[in-house]
């Protein structure tokens, strides 16, 4: 159960959020490409997968908000500013938990490409 809310929240975060989208795509362009694999999961502290967790939630809930809206909509420029609404909200969301959108941004990729790590996050989601 735990598994599939994390998957839900970066899926959510990913493709509903362009805002969030563009600041990972420009976070990545600007750093060279590294074939690394994913930090491992004791690279992060619990304090940091606290306020992850945290924040996930909250994104989750707007993105449910926000697409609830969107679709009642059939303007496109309408949605559109749904659309940015709702990415504000959630980069918000994510910075009053005491991130950065590159930290929540590696936090989401190295916890789908850990398990370990996914794992020590869905300890923190009540």
């Amino acid at each position: 159960m735990k598994r599939k809310f994390l998957a839900s929240v970066a899926f959510a975060l990913w493709t509903a959020s362009p805002v969030i989208g563009i600041s990972a795509v420009q976070a990545q362009s600007t750093q060279p490409q590294q074939s690394d694999q994913a930090a491992p999961a004791t690279s992060y502290s619990d304090t940091q997968l606290e306020e992850y967790a945290a924040a996930a939630v909250e994104v989750r809930d707007l993105n449910v908000k926000w697409q609830k809206r969107a679709q009642k909509s059939a303007n496109p420029a309408e949605v559109q500013k749904i659309r940015q609404q709702a990415s504000a909200e959630m980069v918000q969301a994510i910075r009053d938990e005491g991130l950065s959108i590159k930290e929540y941004n590696e936090i989401t990729q190295a916890a789908l490409q850990n398990p370990e790590l996914s794992e020590r996050i869905n300890s923190f989601v009540e």
